[in-house]
């Protein structure tokens, strides 16, 4: 975005750009719930599968830390090793995620 004429200091570029920052604050976007995850998921095919873990789906945890503003991780694993597929907002956004990963159900 144009901040407008040349800044001389690095601190008026710096000032400026907070400032349009905070004239024009990005959109809040609400987390995915789990109707909208299961309705995405049958409309593609997929299956969303529930687990017994604290997050209630199979390939997806959640941070420890609470900075995270994407807190929950979806992932897969090969082998022994973990694989992530992302960082989300919600944890039904992440299922979607794992079972886009996995493909169409059978």
């Amino acid at each position: 975005r144009h901040l407008g004429p040349a800044l001389s200091t690095a601190a008026a570029a710096s000032a400026a750009t907070a400032a349009a920052a905070a004239a024009d604050p990005p959109p809040t976007i609400e987390p995915m719930s789990e109707d909208e995850a299961r309705r995405l998921a049958e409309a593609e095919g997929l299956k969303l599968f529930t687990s017994s873990n604290a997050t209630g789906f199979k390939g997806v945890c959640k941070h420890n830390d609470v900075r995270h503003s994407k807190p929950f991780v979806a992932y897969y694993r090969k082998g022994r090793h973990s694989h992530s597929l992302g960082q989300f907002s919600s944890a039904a956004e992440a299922a979607l995620a794992y079972a886009r990963h996995l493909g169409p159900a059978l």
